[in-house]
């Protein structure tokens, strides 16, 4: 095919190629790969992927949210195939049986389960995070152009590296959704400047995030509504090959089509074919969390609080509930309003289709701020689970206004960069060498950064995995022996991820149980429910709670805790001589001006409340000296993220 060189217009160095296509025009010819981007995309695919190498080495286990993961995904090729999301926490405080919208992430990780067992959640989560950043970094660099390209392989690693090693491997919802949607917002730009194909993996990738979690459907609804409606605009625009039929033109807007119908057949099967009230349904009828909103200023700070660069930063998004009186100023989130529309009114004058990533990021950003004005209010603060979808509309507005300034600060027309029939050729702004360069140190040197394992609030928590992990092996096997045990679940936290953990094992080996709890039947299947054919009860205890004996006709089979018998010792000694001394102690002293005769201990001597006894001679001269209070609290914090006990009773 006969080739051209551009002439260097801009003075840059660097003419572009271009060929004749099939159609008789001119056509840009990407026969020469830039081989640094190439590197750099590679680096990011890899870097991802090696989080699933970590699990493997680390001793990583599903556990708590996880392990429920592991067995749904498990079940798509059993006789109980999900056709619900995993159950909403927001169905609990609304005491409703609300789920997810799809079981979409089931089917996509049930392959890698069915493989590789509960590990392969993990393997399965790092494919489908790698597998949206490479094509959100294809769309945008094919789409849109090269500098654009660079831009986003950047922030894709960016993004990658404030979640973390273990939350790339992390299934739990917020998670899971998060690169999908990152790169849905990828493909609207790329399709609204005339690639209609990407309208296809990107509804693909808007729907995970749609079905994975309920505080992500607004937005992926209108990436949907966008990519959609691009992929029609740009078909229209779009000349069919010679001697083909003109519908060949609408076949990316078809295929996008039913691509999103597909994947939502189970929603669909769920809400009209099965008896009851469909989950879409409750979704729709469920008007949030009882109690009150943040409102519109905590709703701006929120969107704000994205925006600060500590948030991206290793411990960026460990806090599950942020206080909203420590936000960032409401003034961040409308200085970056301002900036995206200056910017795309100055884009206009250049050419419109430069103005496209801003408005989609204009949209997006104020869409966030109307969903976060409606956040719950839940034990002081704000649930930041509820909000994982702002980092990847933050990171979308950063890098479609860097692309926009780029284009006003070369100064070049978006249709001097097109020949022959616009519709079937997208501009490519060329990107600088050093921008090239710098591109790929950043790759690099983020995903070199990222190998270190950093646990930044997975469902497989990295502090409770010890105990866990000799749980498993000490009363797993015994466990797995009893015919249909009744699993009974309790609240302490590590006696919850360890009993998940216990499930997701028992289900791996094909043993049945039962469960009583309406919460845990609606994530592990409502199947599971009891029916008379237990054979016996099984009960994790977790914290100080697995040093007490077992209830009366239970037998402990099994006693996880991680301190030498001398520690046991001091440590009952201590505890012991505290709880009969701060009772007469907190009595005496009237001028605390709280009530603190119901705290726990531990709540009272290892907190933020020992603050009301600091440098209180007294204080340790009638219940605890300092240096014992100190070994006391470590002790004491081992035990409730080590110790757990497995005791087997009678059938419930």
């Amino acid at each position: 095919m006969e080739s051209l060189e551009e002439p260097d217009l801009a003075g840059s160095g660097s003419g572009k190629a271009y060929r004749i296509n099939s159609a008789g025009s001119l056509a840009q010819d990407h026969s020469n790969p830039d081989v640094l981007w190439l590197c750099a995309l590679a680096i990011l695919a890899v870097g991802i992927l090696l989080q699933a190498r970590i699990a493997l080495t680390g001793g990583w286990v599903p556990a708590g949210d996880d392990a429920y993961w592991s067995m749904m995904a498990r079940s798509v090729f059993s006789s109980h195939p999900p056709l619900l999301g995993s159950s909403s926490s927001g169905g609990s405080v609304n005491e409703s049986a609300l789920h997810h919208l799809g079981p979409l992430g089931f089917y996509l990780l049930a392959p890698f389960v069915s493989l590789l067992g509960g590990i392969g959640v993990a393997i399965g989560s790092a494919v489908v995070n790698a597998s949206c950043a490479v094509v959100a970094s294809l769309a945008v660099r094919i789409g849109v152009g090269r500098r654009a390209g660079w831009l986003v392989i950047s922030a894709s690693a960016l993004l990658a590296f404030a979640m973390g090693s273990e939350l790339l491997i992390d299934p739990w919802n917020p998670y899971l959704a998060t690169f999908p949607l990152w790169c849905a917002f990828c493909c609207c730009w790329a399709v609204l400047r005339g690639s209609a194909w990407w309208g296809v993996p990107g509804v693909i990738a808007a729907s995970i995030s749609l079905q994975t979690h309920l505080s992500f459907v607004p937005h992926a609804g209108l990436a949907i509504v966008v990519l959609l409606v691009g992929s029609a605009w740009a078909c229209t625009r779009t000349m069919p090959k010679p001697h083909a039929p003109q519908w060949s033109r609408w076949l990316p807007l078809w295929t996008a089509v039913m691509a999103g119908l597909l994947l939502s057949l189970p929603v669909l099967i769920q809400q009209f074919l099965v008896s009851g009230t469909g989950n879409v349904t409750t979704v729709l009828l469920t008007r949030g969390a009882p109690g009150p909103t943040i409102g519109f200023e905590s709703g701006m700070r929120v969107m704000s609080q994205v925006f600060d660069p500590t948030n991206w930063m290793p411990g960026g998004w460990f806090p599950q509930v942020i206080e909203p009186g420590r936000l960032a100023s409401v003034w961040v989130i409308v200085g970056a309003l301002a900036v995206l529309l200056m910017i795309g009114v100055l884009a206009l004058q250049s050419d419109s289709r430069s103005a496209i990533g801003p408005l989609i990021a204009l949209l997006g950003l104020l869409l966030g701020i109307l969903v976060a004005m409606g956040l719950p209010v839940r034990l002081f603060g704000i649930p930041m689970a509820l909000v994982r979808w702002a980092w990847p509309v933050a990171l979308f507005a950063i890098v479609v206004a860097l692309d926009a300034i780029g284009n006003i600060v070369a100064g070049r027309r978006m249709s001097e960069e097109r020949v022959g029939d616009p519709g079937l050729l997208v501009a490519s702004p060329d990107a600088p060498l050093a921008l090239r360069w710098s591109g790929l140190a950043v790759v690099v040197l983020l995903s070199l950064a990222n190998l270190m394992p950093r646990d930044e609030g997975s469902g497989s928590a990295t502090e409770y995995r010890t105990a866990v992990i000799e749980t498993l092996a000490n009363a797993g096997p015994r466990l797995a022996r009893l015919d249909q045990p009744f699993i009974a679940v309790t609240s302490h936290p590590l006696a919850y991820q360890a009993t998940a953990a216990l499930m997701e094992f028992l289900d791996q080996r094909g043993v049945s149980f039962a469960l009583g709890d309406p919460v845990v039947l609606r994530q592990a299947g409502t199947y599971r429910s009891a029916d008379g054919s237990e054979s016996a009860t099984v009960v994790l205890a977790g914290g100080s709670a697995a040093l007490t004996p077992p209830a009366i006709g239970f037998e402990r089979i099994s006693s996880t805790h991680p301190l030498s018998p001398g520690e046991l010792g001091w440590f009952f000694d201590q505890r012991k001589s505290v709880e009969e001394r701060l009772p007469a102690f907190i009595k005496s002293e009237t001028n605390l001006g709280r009530d603190l005769s119901e705290t726990r201990w531990a709540t009272l001597l290892c907190s933020e409340d020992f603050r009301w006894f600091h440098d209180s001679i007294r204080f340790e001269r009638s219940v605890i000296g300092a240096h014992k209070r100190e070994r006391l609290c470590a002790l004491n914090e081992k035990i409730e993220f080590g110790a757990v006990a497995v005791d087997v009773g009678p059938p419930p």
